[in-house]
């Protein structure tokens, strides 16, 4: 299976209440060495993006300062289907949508995956992880050649602040030490 196939696949799909939504997927560069994992598309005023356009310019400013580019990055998140609310994503969308996501780490084969808040790192940990903060910027093995590195969505960072925040920051000293380790 292939990423098209993979995405028509997601597209399909009918396990979950999020299903009836529009499938949001991915972004970036299939073969780059980093893939960045969000939770879900949120609200009302995404584009049919992955995320808010807030959180896309939080990212776009963490991208700039850490000097990496679109081209040397995947994007995708955890749940592939648009939904309104948080509240919305139960333990079975999430069970429903770790395949594809797994799948995804298959096929696109980073060196690291850059995992934004809480939900995406507590799912691809296996583990319960009451905040991100506990291991935020710590690698952690996930795979044979696959390490993980969590820090905070851009979500939780325009709550904090924004730009002038300490946990924007602490972001971009992420995504710094990621392009490092892949791209040098």
């Amino acid at each position: 299976m292939n990423l098209v196939e993979l995405r028509a696949a997601a597209e399909q799909c009918t396990l979950c209440k999020l299903s009836q939504n529009s499938t949001i997927f991915d972004r970036g560069n299939q073969k780059a060495a980093i893939m960045v994992c969000g939770s879900a598309s949120v609200g009302i005023d995404n584009n049919m993006e992955l995320f808010t356009k807030r959180e896309n310019k939080l990212l776009a400013a963490i991208l700039k300062a850490s000097n990496l580019t679109d081209e040397q990055i995947y994007i995708t998140n955890l749940i592939k289907c648009m939904t309104m609310s948080e509240k919305d994503i139960t333990p079975s969308c999430i069970n429903d949508c770790f395949s594809f996501l797994m799948a995804q780490i298959a096929l696109i084969g980073p060196k690291l995956v850059i995992v934004l808040g809480k939900l995406p790192l507590a799912t691809l940990l296996g583990e319960d992880v009451h905040t991100v903060e506990v291991i935020n910027g710590v690698l952690v093995r996930y795979a044979k050649h696959i390490n993980i590195l969590p820090t905070y969505h851009p979500n939780y960072i325009a709550k904090t602040g924004g730009i002038l925040s300490a946990k924007f920051k602490e972001s971009v000293n992420h995504f710094t030490k990621a392009r490092n380790m892949c791209y040098f």
